[in-house]
């Protein structure tokens, strides 16, 4: 069973932030757009189950390789010219005020140190010796047996002076390292450190990694709602409200319609094309999809809107409909959503149409 130990530590803010959203990288389906690699990712693995829950990172140098040290190194790898971290920039306009990470110590020494660096780079990527740093330290707070535990650090980014606890490093110290991290922040870094003081403990690993969480960041939105939805019975607009994430390797998108008549059925429609299409067929409502159109509308993808007046439908992005036949959304592709569902206006049977959601897929 795994075990769910939220360990703390316990910082002064000027006030309490309420968490808003979080960026989090589970590393579901095997995805890892972050590039995050333990200690080196020649011994990493994305494993699709076994996390917390799902996918997970997975540093093994004990089945095979030479052993390294006791501690453990664990960061974003890509080249920040190239990938949009989800988790840098301006945490104090996001009001962040926590981040965590979720370790599962299969193999390795437990009981040691777990260790968050937030850093600032002012622009030379190529050396660190000039890199603004604050970390704070979880002492003795790993597990002493193997299984899942998060791990939070609370971090009031909106205080303007160096909380309790946490050191800074650089060039840089006190309330003015502080404030230059939290509002330009260009990396985040755990490290597990299983000997504190000690020079080099050789130890072979297996540790898992997941669940890389920054609290309360306001997160990019999934894509756009477009077009004019006409009211259906109940007074109101359908509106299209996606949730899930853009990203292709991720496959993990959830359509979702609200604002419906209860208990009618409907489906979901799809297009690379946007459009505006009044009363098609004879509908109440306007289709605002163009181009070739496809049905999500086999056995299992037809929905009811039920009592709560809403319907949602995962989808599998390597089974998107493009007029009669199925293809594959790849990165960089553009496509729209609607939904189509049964109405009754005036005691008439007909149909009406959502609003348009457009999706830039990565």
């Amino acid at each position: 069973m795994k075990i769910l130990a939220q360990l703390t530590a316990l910082l002064v803010a000027t006030s309490p932030i309420a968490l808003a959203q979080s960026s989090v990288e589970g590393f579901d389906g095997g995805a890892n757009p972050d590039q995050w690699e333990a200690w080196f990712s020649v011994y990493n693995s994305v494993p699709t189950t076994g996390g917390n829950p799902g996918g997970y990172l997975q540093l093994d140098n004990f089945t095979s390789g030479p052993a390294n040290c006791h501690y453990v190194d664990i960061f974003p790898d890509g080249d920040a010219g190239s990938v949009a971290y989800a988790h840098t920039g301006d945490w104090r306009a996001s009001a962040v005020d926590q981040v965590s990470i979720d370790l599962d110590i299969m193999q390795g020494i437990y009981s040691g140190d777990v260790i968050v660096e937030i850093i600032s780079d002012p622009g030379t990527p190529q050396s660190t010796a000039d890199d603004c740093v604050v970390s704070f330290t979880l002492t003795a707070a790993g597990s002493n047996t193997g299984g899942w535990n998060t791990y939070t650090f609370l971090v009031p980014s909106t205080q303007t002076t160096l909380p309790a606890g946490w050191v800074t490093d650089g060039p840089c110290s006190g309330d003015a390292a502080w404030n230059q991290v939290m509002t330009d922040v260009d990396q985040m870094r755990f490290s597990y450190d299983g000997s504190p003081g000690s020079f080099c403990n050789f130890t072979n690993w297996i540790l898992g990694i997941d669940n890389i969480t920054v609290g309360g960041m306001t997160a990019p939105p999934l894509g756009m709602n477009y077009c004019s939805a006409n009211a259906n019975s109940t007074g109101q607009a359908a509106m299209m409200a996606p949730t899930g994430s853009a990203s292709v390797m991720a496959n993990n998108l959830t359509l979702e319609c609200t604002g419906l008549p209860t208990n009618q059925f409907g489906i979901f429609v799809a297009s690379r094309t946007t459009g505006f299409v009044p009363n098609p067929g004879g509908s109440s409502g306007n289709l605002c999809l163009g181009g070739v159109i496809g049905r999500l509308s086999l056995p299992m993808e037809i929905v009811n809107s039920g009592s709560l007046g809403q319907f949602s439908l995962p989808v599998d992005l390597n089974f998107i409909p493009e007029g009669p036949g199925r293809v594959s959304i790849l990165p960089g592709d553009t496509w729209s959503f609607s939904c189509w569902f049964r109405d009754v206006q005036n005691g008439v049977g007909t149909s009406n149409f959502g609003d348009g959601y457009t999706i830039n897929f990565l």
